[in-house]
């Protein structure tokens, strides 16, 4: 990778590409920066950098090759490879974090479990 760090989330595009987002840099502290991964060529380059900087957040593809990235507490945001840019995913503010996200065979994600308002185990299924 270009840059070091930890916390961050690794997704597959469709095209055998990796997209790597945010995470902690050495220092600990949050970053917004993204790279790509191109297996055929075996080296990372820079994309368009998360809206915010983020780490421990979740990432799922979409079945169109986009990818949803939702962080803790806050709106999430989709990036689409083609155009390699972020755009906002209907402007929710998801009130979790450390949840689990599955994309659903017709398209949809649900989020399950996590920590609501502080607190973990609290029941909850957001689709």
């Amino acid at each position: 990778m270009l840059m070091a760090r930890a916390q961050h989330t690794v997704t597959a595009l469709d095209d055998g590409r990796v997209l790597a987002v945010g995470g902690l840099d050495r220092f600990g502290h949050e970053i917004a920066e993204c790279e790509l991964y191109d297996p055929n060529t075996g080296t990372w380059s820079t994309t368009a950098h998360y809206y915010i900087q983020t780490a421990y957040h979740r990432a799922v593809r979409l079945l169109d090759g986009r990818v949803l990235v939702v962080p803790d507490l806050k709106s999430p945001q989709i990036y689409d490879p083609i155009t390699a840019a972020w755009s906002g995913a209907g402007g929710a503010s998801f009130q979790r974090r450390e949840e689990t996200l599955t994309l659903l065979g017709d398209g949809r994600v649900i989020m399950v479990g996590g920590a609501v308002g502080g607190r973990y185990g609290e029941p909850g299924v957001d689709l």
